[in-house]
């Protein structure tokens, strides 16, 4: 058994089911028992806090790392320990090497997402999974008629961008030039989208910045996730487990694999390991 004091996890094709919104049964009888244990709870992710479930709240998380890894938020009094925001120069020199792309763009701003009008309206044509419509057209966001707006405004707040329906040479096109700089941090979550942050913005990072400022080490964290913009997370965590749906790359990794999240992949290790 291990006994570690904070328990991490992804989302998004790990705690969550595959409709990106429930918590399977067994799934939240495991975050019951590690609370009931002493266990602090971290959801750890790509959304904004707005779109969080509504899970995450029944749940009585402690914490929430969003944005992966741009904001870092006390759940119990609102918070904000970490915060690793896009200055506007960033912003406009991101926009420069997206917009000639026509790729559906969202900016992730604290608690809300902006959307430009035009490619907004694009959103039911151009993406075709009906849970990912609800998510990321379905009202969530704030619609403005020129992106550029945000931008005089200073880009207050800009945890990242989230690039969606890129075209096949958007490596060689946006995120090549873009990490030449070594002013951002990207990575993806979907598998079909790019999200561009601040450097000094990923996973890992906001966990050991939280773990300090919960006085213990990153060595008593336990992580699970799935995805490329997990990889970081599992390498800060002591225990890295990684899903069974997981990408190569975070299997090769993490300490162990467990089974997929529509396997209850959390809860199977968790109670084999963690709880007593």
């Amino acid at each position: 058994m291990i006994h570690p004091k904070l328990f991490v996890t992804d989302l998004d094709g790990t705690l969550l089911e595959d409709d990106h919104f429930t918590v399977s049964e067994r799934n939240r009888a495991a975050m019951k028992a590690l609370r009931a244990q002493g266990i602090k709870l971290c959801a750890c992710t790509g959304r904004v806090l707005c779109v969080l479930p509504k899970a995450v709240e029944e749940l009585e998380f402690d914490y929430a790392i969003t944005s992966n890894g741009g904001s870092c938020i006390d759940l119990k009094t609102g918070e904000h320990i970490f915060t690793a925001y896009l200055p506007e120069r960033l912003a406009r020199q991101a926009w420069e090497y997206i917009e000639p792309t026509n790729c559906l763009t969202e900016w992730f701003v604290k608690d809300d997402i902006l959307m430009d009008r035009e490619r907004w309206l694009q959103w039911p044509a151009r993406l075709k999974a009906p849970w990912h419509r609800e998510y990321l057209g379905g009202g969530k966001g704030i619609v403005v008629d020129d992106i550029h707006e945000f931008f005089d405004q200073g880009v207050p707040g800009l945890e990242k961008i989230s690039v969606f329906d890129c075209p096949k040479d958007m490596r060689e096109r946006v995120i090549d030039p873009l990490l030449a700089t070594g002013e951002f941090e990207i990575s993806t979550s979907l598998g079909i989208n790019f999200e561009i942050s601040h450097i000094l913005a990923d996973k890992g990072s906001a966990l050991k910045t939280l773990c300090r400022h919960m006085g213990i080490s990153p060595e008593e964290a336990i992580a699970f996730g799935d995805g490329g913009n997990d990889v970081k997370l599992m390498d800060a965590a002591g225990t890295a487990v990684a899903m069974g749906n997981a990408v190569p790359a975070l299997k090769e990794r993490a300490d162990v694999i467990t089974k997929r999240n529509s396997e209850d992949g959390v809860a199977v290790y968790l109670e084999e390991n963690v709880l007593k």
